[in-house]
């Protein structure tokens, strides 16, 4: 899927089935497609959309949606980067972006909402930090 992925990371969806896709967005006259990233590299293997803005690109667009795991932009992997040097490649295109993604397909009858999976993510990331990263 992605030219310059040449290396993998071992991921844990905690046994979430995932459907992957990817969007197109035509960037408002800031250069912005309204959302706020979370995660990635060193202490976590994913990014995810924390957050879409109201009356932004991918507001008005629905596609994207807070807990949507970002995976490439414009068809170039974001394995091992850091939420900084995502904004920056999203920052850097003129017009139009891609945003490559998964939906955590999570089971509302098996109680496994979006929430507690982030929830169980987050404190299994923190369990494997030093106290003095924490």
């Amino acid at each position: 899927m992605f030219a310059d992925l040449d290396y993998d990371i071992e991921e844990d969806k905690l046994g979430i089935p995932t459907v992957p896709g990817k969007v197109t967005l035509q960037k408002d006259a800031q250069n912005l497609i309204g959302i706020s990233i979370g995660g990635g590299a060193q202490y976590c293997p994913c990014l995810y959309i924390v957050q879409v803005f109201d009356n932004t690109p991918a507001a008005l667009d629905g596609t994207v949606a807070a807990g949507d795991e970002i995976t490439g932009v414009n068809g170039r992997s974001i394995k091992g980067k850091t939420k900084v040097e995502v904004a920056k490649m999203i920052q850097e295109v003129k017009g139009e972006v891609t945003i490559h993604y998964n939906k955590l397909q999570a089971d509302p009858k098996q109680g496994m909402s979006l929430d507690i999976v982030l929830k169980k993510v987050k404190h299994r990331l923190v369990e494997n930090m030093s106290s003095g990263t924490a």
